[in-house]
């Protein structure tokens, strides 16, 4: 396992904190607090105090006040971003086009049962692919702004070469408008078209989830561990031959068994007994790219170029790499590309260009 999405001992700590059962819960917080300043912690160790609190709000000390403030912060946000979006699919849904809510957003209320228990930096709406620009439309004349300059004279460009459109309302909400549900889609015509119902299944959850929660992040997506368990814990009716169907059918089986190895390892989540996947030519090339310590720039362009190359009628060149560096470093010129790239170079500073 070499993404960074899995917890580190720390975090691990804080996970159990707000997933197991009392007593354990209780005695994995008093380990997190003997050995941390609750006053200076990472971004990820604040970002699952909500969820410590939901589970051991019955409890009293000191050490519970900061956990109960963040929760009630992330309350409040997570109330308005959900207003927010429920308003957008109100539009949508007046002018006939389908939506439901993914990731975060769609486990608060059925899988956490508790809106502040769970952050999210803005909500996740999918709609059908043939919506896209209708919707996008839709949404630039209620008032909502491209993050990423995206206007209705380039919208279509846009919706060929990727999977979401994220927009951002004046009054500080935040939405990504997805016509894909994951990231990848341009790799593949499978993952294009997951899921296949809207509502989605709980089953799609969880393995979107996975899929989704289980690779390289800048900010790393922990998270997961707890999503993942949640769901389980909540629907014990889950179809769990139709999951591992729907893995093998999108060829993503090898690519989850991992997380799901970690979810029975460490007694999260009461995950049935199966045997291990032998992972398809796509999935090793996917795990190549995400999985692994290699470029983060040239894992983009990877999937930037395979979905230009499976929607394009025309061949796509490899020679696209360089104008994509400067895109996504904001590079005005040849000039500064080749600069940047000595830079990095000169200074071994590897990490900005060639490693995670």
């Amino acid at each position: 396992m070499t993404s960074n999405s899995y917890p580190t001992p720390h975090h691990f700590l804080l996970l159990q904190a707000g997933l197991l059962k009392k007593e354990s819960a209780k005695k994995a917080w008093n380990i997190f607090t003997k050995h941390t300043d609750l006053q200076d912690m990472d971004p990820v160790s604040y970002s699952l105090l909500p969820l410590v609190y939901q589970n051991m709000r019955t409890a009293h000390g000191e050490t519970l006040h900061i956990p109960k403030s963040i929760y009630k912060h992330t309350w409040a946000l997570n109330s308005r971003l959900i207003a927010a979006a429920n308003r957008v699919s109100e539009l949508l849904a007046s002018h006939n086009i389908p939506s439901t809510f993914i990731k975060g957003a769609a486990l608060l209320k059925d899988v956490y049962q508790d809106i502040g228990a769970r952050v999210i930096g803005d909500v996740d709406v999918l709609i059908p692919l043939q919506d896209a620009k209708k919707a996008a439309c839709l949404l630039f004349d209620a008032g909502w702004i491209s993050t990423e300059g995206i206007t209705k004279e380039t919208i279509d460009g846009f919706i060929r070469r990727t999977h979401a459109l994220l927009l951002k309302h004046p009054d500080g909400n935040i939405i990504d408008l997805h016509w894909h549900a994951l990231e990848e889609s341009g790799l593949d015509e499978l993952l294009a078209s997951f899921p296949k119902n809207v509502p989605v299944s709980i089953e799609d959850h969880l393995l979107h989830t996975l899929f989704h929660g289980t690779k390289f992040s800048p900010f790393p997506l922990i998270r997961w561990v707890a999503d993942a368990t949640k769901i389980v814990e909540t629907h014990p009716q889950l179809d769990w031959d139709f999951f591992f169907e729907e893995a093998e059918r999108l060829r993503i089986r090898s690519i989850i068994d991992a997380p799901l190895h970690y979810l029975q390892r460490h007694q999260f989540a009461s995950i049935p007994r199966f045997k291990k996947h032998q992972g398809t030519p796509f999935e090793k090339k996917y795990m190549l790219y995400h999985n692994r310590k290699r470029s983060v720039l040239l894992a983009e362009f990877y999937d930037h170029y395979y979905a230009l190359k499976r929607t394009s009628t025309s061949r796509v060149p490899l020679l696209r790499l360089p104008q994509f560096i400067m895109q996504k470093k904001a590079l005005r010129s040849w000039r500064e590309l080749f600069a940047f790239s000595w830079h990095t170079l000169k200074k071994k500073s590897r990490h900005l260009f060639f490693t995670r």
